[in-house]
């Protein structure tokens, strides 16, 4: 006789438990005996000779011992032998892992690929220049080689999902596995990054890293399931560029070094791939490019990224057109500093302290000079 204990919760090693001449008509029992003590033995009863018989309940606390018993018959009916026992314990292994990004920042819920379901957990967060580590441990797994595989040895994925969409939708379907390897846990993993594919430029890199461990199928699970899982979002890069009116109409790039006598043309300002929870806006100061000089900002160029978790958040606030800076609105600058060279500086400022120690970021300069008309408004008059 054969009986194959079933997978209840957890991860169970299988049992087969065999007797010799038992016949179908006699009533055989199974008892699920909890090895740790003050929990209910649990009893099967009217087994066959051959088949299987789902576990009585879930196997509770460090294990359950199986004991086989068949009835006797003739002059020992009604008695019951012991004709074999298994010990079965639990293993569910558990993966942890410490992600190190400058960014402490996490956002959202995310759904596991594996069971399907949303969770709440960290999604860290970092910059494509920004490097991070990702350290992987796996925890409770058995070292006993006869032991299944699914309780010795874990899958390790590293998956990397770009995005896409004008470059800022992550569809799962575009996920692709960068790596794969047999965890068995006897040491920690750890890989730094990021390393998103398919960019021709590094500070581009714009998606998800995600880092998995999954536990195999074995005999009694069919299924494989995410015993640990980690999610990095790559942003790419911010940048900035000024432009101006073209004379054909539109816009061209605005040059350095321009002369305007008292008047400006419109300037138009464009932002891309602006730091969740960063501000970004245009300086103007008096003099030649210089790094950390402290300028008035203009108000009408400031973007507020707080809140925003995704970059086509911070994309909807100003138009295609970009962000007009009118004469009008750099003329106050000009009357207190008269003529001269003036510099305009696009400004990333309140990222994430360890990207740039603190500091504001350039992420776009040019230069042009005024020369200012003094003008006499005047009556003169003859007695």
């Amino acid at each position: 006789m054969k009986m194959k204990i079933k997978h209840i919760t957890g991860f169970l090693a299988v049992a087969a438990m065999s007797v010799s001449a038992v016949r179908a008509e006699i009533a055989n029992e199974i008892r699920q005996i909890p090895l740790d003590p003050g929990l209910p033995v649990q009893f099967m009863y009217n087994l066959g000779d051959t088949g299987s018989q789902q576990v009585a309940a879930p196997i509770e606390g460090t294990g359950a011992l199986f004991e086989l018993w068949a009835d006797g018959e003739g002059a020992d009916a009604g008695t019951k032998t012991l004709v074999d026992s298994k010990v079965i314990g639990l293993y569910m292994p558990k993966g942890v892992f410490d992600v190190d990004v400058k960014d402490k920042d996490w956002i959202g819920s995310v759904t596991d690929e594996v069971s399907g379901e949303t969770v709440q957990r960290p999604v860290y967060r970092t910059r494509a220049d920004q490097p991070f580590t990702v350290t992987g441990t796996c925890e409770d797994l058995l070292s006993d080689p006869a032991a299944p595989r699914a309780a010795r040895e874990v899958n390790f994925l590293h998956l990397g999902t770009p995005a896409t969409g004008g470059g800022y939708y992550v569809d799962p379907a575009n996920q692709q596995t960068m790596q794969s390897l047999v965890f068995t846990g006897a040491s920690t993993f750890t890989y730094t990054g990021p390393t998103l594919s398919g960019f021709s430029d590094s500070t581009l890199r714009n998606g998800e890293e995600k880092f998995e461990m999954r536990s195999y199928a074995d005999e009694t699970v069919s299924a494989r399931w995410n015993v640990g899982s980690a999610i990095v979002r790559v942003f790419p890069v911010g940048t900035g560029i000024f432009m101006q009116d073209a004379d054909a109409g539109g816009q061209e790039t605005f040059a350095s070094n321009q002369a305007f006598n008292d008047k400006v043309r419109n300037i138009y300002v464009h932002y891309t791939s602006v730091y969740p929870d960063s501000k970004t806006y245009v300086q103007i100061y008096k003099g030649s490019p210089s790094q950390g000089v402290q300028g008035g900002i203009i108000p009408v160029s400031m973007m507020n990224t707080e809140g925003a978790v995704e970059p086509q958040d911070t994309k909807t606030i100003y138009s295609a057109d970009g962000i007009t800076i009118k004469d009008s609105y750099l003329q106050p600058f000009f009357e207190l500093g008269g003529s001269g060279t003036y510099t305009l500086e696009i400004i990333a400022a309140d990222l994430p302290s360890d990207f740039i120690n603190g500091e504001t970021e350039r992420l776009a300069v040019i230069s042009f000079s005024v020369t200012r008309t003094l003008r006499v408004k005047g009556q003169i008059g003859v007695k």
